[in-house]
């Protein structure tokens, strides 16, 4: 029985995983070689299109983007999270607001061959 208790905890803290980052957009803008297309989200687009970082051990995971893989950098009024492949990028303010004069909370940046989506939105507080 004590295997057991110790097999279970060390296979729920290998699969433990911390939010670090949710947010929702609320413009998202697609850019081709055509052009641009700039939309306002209503709540329950946002919603379907949310940004989410998750933290599995010492690795940071875009959740809201097939759990690619991410570097985090930590900036003075900004921290990064950078998708190893190239494949975009998650800015999100840190810093005081007042210095930056930010519109937005967070900026999502999606690469997808020669297309890139950007979102804008608010960072989800508990």
């Amino acid at each position: 029985m004590k295997t057991l208790i110790t097999l279970c905890f060390l296979t729920a803290s290998a699969f433990a995983q911390d939010v670090v980052f949710r947010g929702t957009p609320t413009l998202r803008v697609l850019t081709t070689i055509e052009g641009d297309v700039r939309q306002q989200l209503d709540q329950a687009t946002g919603y379907k299109n949310e940004c989410g970082i998750i933290q599995r051990g010492k690795k940071y995971l875009w959740a809201s983007r097939e759990n690619a893989e991410m570097t985090r950098v930590d900036a003075p009024q900004f921290t990064y999270f950078i998708h190893t492949g190239g494949g975009g990028y998650v800015k999100v303010l840190t810093g005081s607001r007042k210095s930056t004069n930010a519109p937005a909370d967070y900026v999502e940046n999606i690469n997808r061959g020669f297309e890139v989506i950007t979102y804008w939105g608010n960072v989800n507080r508990p």
